[in-house]
């Protein structure tokens, strides 16, 4: 300390720690990522058309950021975004990611998933990031939240396809699945992926995941983890 006070980095360190918040330990936490400006950026490559290659870059995008995050054993990916599962009670000696630093978690992610992004779709793409705490009976009601979302969204699109912005206003996702049905196009028929996103399990891909509010369990082997 100086003779006039506080050190100067001392003073300027307590100047970023009123920005610095740290999640509660041993609670479930989301990380979601969302991508920025991606209806633009995918309708200018792609079209009106659903790609699997646009899902294939963002299977390697989660896989490659869940691999960096301490606690993570399970994602969802529906669109451009992804949530993931980060817990840090599996044993009583488990720590958590940068000891749940918010600030650390949203930048890391984001950025790790822009760079990623940027090289497989050749073009730089920015994520966004968020990070919050969960009680437990709400993780799967959260992912069950995401997957209705995705659902909407893929009716949508496939509506999008076949039909004008014009016909499509104001009609809601079973209206445009009656019009899609009269083209021929049977919605429920559409490949999983296409209709409910996908998921990372460990180190498996799964693309035909179930519907959650069918299958609990399916996340809930997640959330309720008994210490060894």
């Amino acid at each position: 300390m100086s003779k006039d006070g506080l050190d100067i980095g001392d003073r300027m360190k307590r100047y970023e720690a009123v920005s610095a918040w740290v999640l509660p330990r041993r609670i479930p936490v989301i990380l979601r990522l969302d991508g920025r400006a991606f209806h633009t950026i995918t309708r200018k490559r792609f079209g009106r058309a659903w790609s699997m290659e646009f899902v294939d870059q963002m299977i390697e995008t989660a896989k490659t950021v869940m691999a960096d995050i301490q606690g993570c054993e399970v994602c969802y990916c529906q669109s451009d975004e992804i949530s993931f599962l980060l817990t840090d009670y599996k044993k009583i000696s488990t720590d958590a990611w940068f000891g749940y630093d918010a600030r650390k978690m949203i930048s890391i992610s984001a950025s790790l998933a822009s760079a990623v992004f940027s090289r497989l779709h050749g073009k730089n793409i920015c994520f966004d990031s968020r990070v919050f705490s969960l009680p437990q009976d709400e993780v799967v009601n959260y992912f069950i939240w995401r997957q209705i979302d995705a659902t909407r969204n893929a009716i949508q699109m496939a509506g999008r396809e076949s039909y004008s912005h014009k016909e499509l206003t104001n009609k809601s996702c079973k209206v445009i699945q009656e019009m899609l049905f009269q083209k021929g196009i049977n919605f429920d028929k559409l490949p999983v992926v296409r209709k409910r996103g996908f998921c990372i399990v460990g180190d498996q891909l799964d693309l035909n995941i179930p519907i959650f509010t069918k299958d609990r369990s399916y996340l809930d082997k997640f959330v309720y983890i008994r210490e060894d």
